[in-house]
This record gives structure tokens, C-alpha cells and sequence, in this order.
């Protein structure tokens, strides 16, 4: 029969289903086989077709190499024989284009010290040329004040200190004159022993007696008893037109106690003609050509002498300039011509592209020659098991006289299925219902024999029941008899007071509960008003420790200075409240105690370093409060008194500033200082400047490109601006005016900076004040070429997020390469290093080839990690790649090293 047949019949349906299917699968591995074949023939034709290329290719760039020796080389400084590598070959490059990778590198190797040495002559010439015209500057500024000067004065000796007022008296050289017959010899002699010796520019004393005046810090000529024999006297006379407040007759005593020497003079004191002198231990002889400030004639013949020089030497710093900037330009246009030269080496990236290319493209034939064989022999294989699957399928179905077909087989499985089902339903209820339908009989029996013993006991309850009614009945009939009317009355009146009980009872718990309520109630005011009672007493008692612990606490020294910043703490409690009540009002609440004593303890560790050596500050607990005392030679006293003290010395300190000390530091403000940062803006500005010039070689795919600007801060006012931008002028080239202006904007920088409290001592205030880095900031001006062709600026939020960050990490290769360029000196350099940690995120691998083809172009190694993805480039030469693999929750990590070689990867062993 067919169900008996049917798990036979299933497996043969099963096996041709599985044959129809596995001729398909022959049918698509012979399509696939076919289509292997095309694209191996076309992987074929695509790597001859990039051989063709890379030959051509190889071609251009070797012409191309020979015409930038021919012609980007400078003509005026061409390389000689032998300094450059052999010129490359065409056939050569074509055969291994990996051998000339390095070419443009060589050949940067290879002119390394001359280019050095343009760039080393450039910047020596720009020094050469600052110098230059600083000195020149230096000399215009003495011819001008010569021009403007009556006389050439000598300065006041090395030491002098004191101020020498026209009104007080005069210097000795202004208040003599050279007698007449007296030889040019003698006079440059004499006035050379008179400097020498320092009575020249000894100060002489109007009115004022000597021994009060010698109490000042100067050099003074005072009058003696007159000498026996040859003085002074005799070769000088007080000058006839000098309009000073000093007697001529204390010059003619002066000029009388000073001895003049004879020739044959050997141990006597005094000065002679021939430059000769002797004062005490000391003596010497000293010459001149000729007097220059004795007379008034001699000083203006010495003006006029050293104006004559100085404009001899402006001319000749003039033309020295000249020669010196035409040197300049001359270097300059010498290391731009290099830089394009070198700049425009050719590019070997796109031989070595087209090499990269045409070995995939061969490794791609040969891969897909391989899959096509491997395609036609996987279908030959399957055709066979299917010839003989086949035949087997059809002995067995002729075996149990069936047909072999898909069709047929599907038919009898349904058959053969169809008949199973039916009989495994009929099977099914017989084995369901037969059981169910004896228990429902059996059950039906059992309550059939439950009912009929349940009505004859119902029955007999009944004929009970009746016969008690009757006797019941009877009994009622006679009471009712004997009774009457009285009872009917009687039992109304029951019935009433039946109803009153019952409404008494329904509305007894009602009461009761609200009675209930009521006292309930009464217990809790009780209670709340006795814990009310309860908490002002503790609050009191609260109150009064508090009190208690303010005043222990105002007690200890220091204390109540340090909160109020009162000396001493009242005494009653009233106004010792009060007081801390105000002084919590005008600074705030003091917010969570341990954190203030957190930033007590670090203000103390702060103080005890700024204090090391000359306080001794320890910390102390008093009554459970931290407390700080300060030593000193004095004592030791709280940190709040010795503040105060402090604060008072300071105050009287500056005010004991005198004018004079406040020159002197405004002169070394102006001076060294201002000199100083002239220096280190200048400096600024080259370095900003080679930034600038790395930055024009460097852009993006589309073309964006970026420059830096480094303008004065914009949290600066326009009169801080104008100011600061005086420390770019050297000392020599300011004016009067500008010194001022300059003096007050540092002046109020330095009080505005100590005002703010941020440093400790006055050599960290002033480092603060006259740090130029806060006065200028660097902005990022972002360029582009607009659809119209035209040039454009743009904005950071104009551009994308990989161009945003393109533009972040070219500016710091700029500054890096600029950096690095400034400290070579000569051919020897530092090591050119930039270290940088979670790089090039959002960037993908070819933004990331770019930026690191960048720091090729620099000269640069590089250590960077970054989160995923290879950015490798044939212009990176060799380039070493770690992978750090982390399985979760294991204790190590593990290390996979590629190297890129420039034409492919290499995986470490």
C-alpha cells in the first residue's frame, strides 16, 4: 500500500529534489567558469597595459630629471662634478623604479651643505644689515644731538650719583681757561693729567662750604692753602664768560693750591705739561692731541671735530648698509632660487603609483588565470558525481517501479502521506473517546443512586415538619384565647422598645468612635507640645555652647583677626555676635568646612614655599581650629598679624621709593629690557615668518591652503596696542614721546599684574607684566580658489570636519618644521622628531597619507598613534606600523608589526 511505502518514496523524492538542485549548481559553475576566463583575459590586458605605462612614465620622469639639471640648477652657484648623484636612466628606472625612490632624497643629501650655507650667508647678511643700521640709527641720533649742543661736555665721573645742579655750582673744566703763550702740547698735556688724576670734572661748589657738601656721592675740587713755588695759577685763569654761580675767586684759590710740576719734579705732588701728575700713592702720565674742554674755544672746535667724525662715519655706515642689503638681496634671491630648485625636483610618486599598479594588476592576472582553471575544473568534477548520482537515482526508482521524475515522486509522497493522516485520525479518536465515554456511565450511575437516597430522606423530613406546624398552631390558637386584647397592647409596646434597642445599638459605635478620636487627639497636642518643649531646651542649650565655643574660639591668637580683620575681639557675646554676623554678611557663607581646610592646608604649603629661608611658618591646632603662625627675626606671630604687618612695612616701603630709584628702574625698563623684547619680537616674527613660508607648499586636495597671522591679543585695548607695538623699534630709533608712552603702558602692565595677586615675588610680577606672548596671538587665515577661479578666504565652520582637521595638524607641522629650522646651526641640525598621541581621528587614508607625505616634504620622522586605518604613500619610503590587539578581559596585549616599504607590505615573523 502507499502509506507502507512512503519513508522509501520520501527518500527518492529527497535525492531528486537534490539532483534538480545540484544540476543548477553545474549550470552556474559553468557560467562562473566562463566569466573567470573573461576576467582573466582582461586582468591580462589591463597589467600590459600598465607595463606600456610605467615604461612611458619612466621615460617622462627620467627626461624630467635631466632638464632640472640642465635648467633648475642656479646658474650662479651650479654644483660641481661629482656632487651630484648620476643622472638616471630611462630603461633603468623603467626595470626596478624602487632604486630611484630615493632620488629626490639624494639629491637633497647630496646639496644639503651648500643650501645650508646660503641659508646660514642669508641670515648672517639680515644680522649683518640689523646691525648695520642700528649703528646707524646710534650715530644719527649723536650727530643729531651734537648738531643741537652748543659744546661737547664731559660726563660726570663713573661713580657719582649725586645730582649736579647748574645752580650749585660747576665742573673745574668749565671754569678755566688756558692762559695766553701756552703751547697746543702743553695745553693737551696738562688737561690730559688734570682728567686723569680727576680734577678735570670735579665738582666746584657755589656758596655751599665744602665739608656739607662732601657728604654727597660726587667727586668735589676744594680749595687749599696756596703752594710755594708753581701752581696752576700760572698756566690757567678762571674763564671770562662762563655764567656759573661760582665765585672767581674760589677759582683763583683753587687754581693757587694745586702745584705745578717742573720737568726735573720727581716726588713732588701735583700736575705738569707734559701730562704728568701725582696725588698721594698714586701717579701717572697720560696724553691727548689736543685740549678739548678747557676753553670754550677748545670745546667748540672739539664739537665741531666730532661732528665732522660722525658725519664721516653716518656716511660710511650709509653706504655700508647699501652693500650690506644689496649682499642681502643678493643671498635671499640665492636661497629662493635653491628652494624652488629643490621644490621643484620631479616627483618620482607617479613612476613608483604606476609601478604599485602594474604589479597588482599582474598579481591580479595571475589570480584570475589561477580561479578560472580552478572554476573549470570544480565544474568537470561536479558534472561528473552528477552523471553518476543520476544513474544511481534511476536504478533505484526502476527497482520499486516508480518514475524517476521530481513530478511523479512529489505525487505518490502525497498519496502515500494522505492515507497515513487518515488512518493515525481514526487510531487517535478510538484512543481519546472509548475510556472518556465508560468514566461519563459510571458516573452517571453513581448519581442516579445519590438522588434517590437524597428524596426519601427529603420525604420523611417533610412529614416531620407538618406535624410540628399542627401541634405548634394549635398551642398559639389557645394563648391567643386566653389572652385577649392585653396582650395585644402588650406585645406593641415590645415591639417598640425592640425598635428604640436597635437604634440605640446602631448609633452606640458611632459615638464611641468619636469619643474615641477626640481623646486620641488630645494625646498628640500633648505629645507634639512636650517634644516642642523638648527641642527649644536642647536649642538652647545648643545656643549657649555655640556662644561658649565662638568665644574659646575669638580667644586664640590670630583667630578673630584672620575672620573680621579686627585686632581684638569684642567682649560681650551680643556684640561678638553682631560682629561675626556682619563679617559673614560682606564675604558670603563659608561653605563646607572640609574643603576649606583642604585649601588651607594647600595655601600653607604654598606660603612655607615662597617663605623658605626666611619665615618659618608652622601649623598648629588651638581649641580644635587650624592655626598659622610665621617666624621671623622678631617672632613668631599669627599669619593674620604678620600679614598686617606686612602689608603696613610694604605700604611704607613704597613709599619710600624715591624719584631717583624710579628713573633708574624706568631707564632699565626702557633700556635693557626694552631692548630685550625688541629682540625676542623680532625674533617671533622670523619664526612666524618660516611658518608662513612651509605653510605655502602645503594644501589640501580642494585646494585649501593656510597662512598665519601673529596680531596683537583683542583682549587688549587700542592704547595697549599702540604701546606695545613701540617694543618692535630699537632703542635708538624711538623718540622721547614714544619712550613715555611705552614707559606707562609697561608701568601700568606691571601694576595691573601685582594688583591681580597671582605671583609672589616682584621677579615673577614682572615676568608676568612684560611677557610679550600675551600681547599678540596667532590666527589661522584659511584660503581657497572659489567656483569662479577666483581666490577666497574662508571660515573653520565653512569647511568639513577632515578639512578642519587638516588645517589643525598643518599648522603644527609648520610650527614644528619652522622650530626645527631655527635651531640649525651650520650642516648640523637636531633631530627632527614630532610625537603626537590619538591622532588623525574622523581622517581617513588618504587625508592621513597626505598630512604624513607632508612631513616627508619637511625632512621629519614621526612617532604617532592614531585609532585605525593605514595611510601609506610611495613617497613614504619606509614606515613601521604596529597593531595593539587586546582580547576582553585578558591581562596582556600583543603586538602585529607591518612595515611598508613603499611599494607594499611586509609582515614581521
Amino acid at each position: 500500500p502507499p502509506a507502507e511505502r512512503a519513508p522509501v518514496l520520501s527518500g527518492l523524492r529527497a535525492e531528486a529534489e537534490r539532483l534538480r538542485e545540484d544540476e543548477g549548481r553545474v549550470e552556474r559553475l559553468a557560467e562562473d567558469a566562463a566569466r573567470a576566463a573573461e576576467t582573466a583575459a582582461e586582468a591580462g590586458r589591463r597589467a600590459h597595459e600598465s607595463g606600456e605605462r610605467l615604461r612611458g612614465l619612466a621615460g617622462q620622469w627620467a627626461e624630467a630629471v635631466a632638464r632640472w639639471r640642465d635648467e633648475a640648477l642656479p646658474s650662479g652657484d651650479r654644483p660641481g662634478a661629482g656632487e651630484l648623484p648620476p643622472a638616471p636612466d630611462a630603461a633603468d628606472v623603467a626595470a626596478d623604479p624602487e632604486a630611484f625612490r630615493d632620488a629626490h632624497r639624494e639629491v637633497r643629501a647630496a646639496l644639503q651643505p651648500r643650501v645650508r650655507e646660503v641659508q646660514h650667508a642669508a641670515v648672517t647678511a639680515e644680522r649683518r644689515v640689523e646691525e648695520a643700521a642700528a649703528e646707524h640709527t646710534r650715530v644719527r641720533a649723536e650727530l643729531d644731538r651734537l648738531r643741537a649742543a652748543v659744546e661737547v661736555g664731559l660726563p660726570a665721573p663713573e661713580l657719582t650719583r649725586a645730582e649736579r645742579d647748574p645752580a650749585d655750582g660747576a665742573p673745574f673744566y668749565r671754569l678755566v681757561d688756558f692762559r695766553p703763550g701756552l703751547a697746543e702740547a702743553e695745553r693737551a698735556g696738562l688737561e690730559a693729567a688734570l682728567h686723569a688724576c680727576g680734577l678735570l670734572n670735579a665738582w666746584l661748589p657755589a656758596g655751599e662750604p665744602a665739608e656739607a657738601a662732601a657728604t654727597r656721592q660726587d667727586t668735589w675740587a676744594r680749595p687749599g692753602a696756596p703752594v710755594e713755588g708753581p701752581s696752576l695759577a700760572d698756566v690757567l685763569r678762571p674763564a671770562a664768560d662762563t655764567d656759573t654761580p661760582v665765585a672767581e675767586d674760589a677759582v683763583l684759590r683753587l687754581l693757587r693750591s694745586v702745584p705745578l710740576l717742573a720737568e726735573d719734579a720727581a716726588d713732588a705732588e701735583g700736575v705738569a705739561a707734559d701730562g704728568r701728575w701725582r696725588s698721594g700713592v698714586l701717579l701717572g702720565r697720560h696724553a691727548k692731541e689736543q685740549a678739548e674742554h678747557i676753553g670754550a674755544g677748545a670745546r667748540g672746535e672739539a664739537r665741531r671735530r666730532r661732528v665732522a667724525e660722525a658725519e664721516a662715519e653716518l656716511s660710511a655706515l650709509e653706504d655700508r648698509v647699501a652693500a650690506l642689503r644689496a649682499d642681502l638681496d643678493a643671498a635671499q634671491t640665492l636661497e629662493r632660487a635653491w628652494g624652488l630648485c629643490l621644490d621643484s625636483f620631479p616627483d618620482i610618486g607617479e613612476v613608483l603609483r604606476a609601478h604599485i599598479e602594474t604589479q597588482s594588476r599582474r598579481s591580479q592576472a595571475r589570480r584570475a588565470a589561477a580561479d578560472a582553471e580552478q572554476a573549470e575544473a570544480g565544474h568537470a568534477r561536479l558534472r561528473a558525481a552528477l552523471g553518476a548520482e543520476r544513474n544511481a537515482h534511476r536504478r533505484a526508482c526502476g527497482e520499486l517501479g516508480v518514475g524517476a521524475g521530481v513530478a511523479e515522486l512529489r505525487e505518490l509522497c502525497d498519496q502515500a502521506r494522505r492515507a497515513r493522516e487518515s488512518l493515525e485520525g481514526v487510531a487517535g479518536l478510538l484512543r481519546r473517546d472509548h475510556h472518556e465515554a465508560l468514566r461519563a456511565v459510571e458516573a452517571a450511575r453513581l448519581d442516579h443512586e445519590r438522588t434517590a437516597a437524597d428524596r426519601e430522606k427529603a420525604e420523611a423530613d417533610a412529614a416531620e415538619t407538618h406535624r410540628s406546624y399542627a401541634e405548634a398552631h394549635a398551642m398559639l390558637a389557645t394563648l391567643r384565647s386566653s389572652l385577649g386584647r392585653d396582650a395585644e397592647q402588650v406585645s406593641a409596646e415590645v415591639l417598640a422598645l425592640d425598635e428604640e434597642r436597635r437604634r440605640l445599638r446602631g448609633s452606640a459605635p458611632k459615638t464611641q468612635s468619636e469619643v474615641e478620636a477626640r481623646i486620641k487627639a488630645l494625646a498628640d497636642a500633648e505629645g507634639r507640645l512636650a517634644a516642642v518643649e523638648r527641642d527649644v531646651a536642647e536649642a538652647q542649650g545648643k545656643v549657649a555652647d555655640a556662644e561658649d565655643a565662638l568665644t574659646d574660639s575669638a580667644g586664640v591668637a590670630g583667630v578673630w583677626e584672620a575672620a573680621t580683620g579686627e585686632v581684638e575681639a569684642p567682649f560681650d557675646r551680643a556684640d561678638l555676635r553682631s560682629a561675626l554676623a556682619a563679617s559673614l554678611a560682606e564675604n558670603g557663607p563659608a561653605g563646607d568646612p572640609g574643603a576649606l581646610e583642604r585649601d588651607l592646608i594647600a595655601r600653607i604649603q604654598t606660603l612655607q614655599a615662597a617663605l623658605a629661608g626666611t619665615h618659618d611658618v608652622q601649623a598648629d591646632r588651638d581649641r580644635g581650629i587650624l592655626t598659622v603662625t610665621v617666624g621671623e627675626e622678631s617672632g613668631a606671630a599669627p599669619v593674620a598679624s604678620t600679614a598686617r604687618v606686612t602689608t603696613a612695612r610694604l605700604a611704607q616701603a613704597e613709599q619710600n621709593l624715591t624719584d631717583r630709584e624710579e628713573r633708574v628702574f624706568e631707564d632699565y625698563l626702557l633700556g635693557d629690557i626694552a631692548e630685550e623684547l625688541h629682540r625676542q619680537i623680532g625674533a617671533a616674527e622670523a619664526l612666524t615668518q618660516r611658518m608662513n613660508t612651509v605653510l605655502e607648499g602645503a594644501h589640501s586636495s580642494q585646494g585649501v591652503r593656510v597662512d598665519l597671522a601673529w596680531e596683537p591679543a583683542p583682549h587688549l585695548d587700542p592704547a595697549e596696542r599702540s604701546a606695545f607695538a613701540l617694543a618692535k623699534k630699537p632703542v635708538a630709533r624711538r623718540t622721547a614721546e614714544e619712550n613715555d608712552r611705552l614707559r606707562r603702558a609697561l608701568m601700568d602692565r606691571i601694576r595691573s599684574t601685582r594688583a591681580e595677586g597671582r605671583s609672589s615675588g616682584y621677579a615673577e610680577v614682572l615676568a608676568g607684566a612684560l611677557d610679550y606672548r600675551q600681547w599678540y596671538a596667532y590666527r589661522v587665515r584659511i584660503h581657497d580658489t572659489g567656483p569662479d577661479g577666483r581666490p577666497r578666504d574662508r571660515r573653520v565652520r565653512q569647511l568639513s570636519s577632515g578639512e578642519t582637521r587638516l588645517v589643525s595638524y598643518v599648522t603644527l607641522f609648520a610650527a614644528s618644521a619652522a622650530f626645527y629650522d631655527a635651531l640649525e646651526t651650520g650642516a648640523e641640525g637636531p633631530l627632527r622628531m614630532v610625537l603626537l598621541d590619538e591622532a588623525f581621528e574622523r581622517l581617513d587614508d588618504p587625508t592621513i597619507a597626505r598630512l604624513l607625505e607632508l612631513l616627508v616634504d619637511l625632512d621629519m620622522d614621526w612617532a604617532i598613534t592614531w585609532p585605525s586605518g593605514y595611510g601609506v604613500s610611495p613617497r613614504i619610503d619606509r614606515m613601521h606600523i604596529y597593531d595593539i590587539l587586546k582580547r576582553k578581559g585578558a591581562w596582556g596585549v600583543a603586538c602585529a608589526r607591518t612595515t611598508w616599504n613603499g611599494s607594499g607590505f611586509e609582515r614581521s615573523a
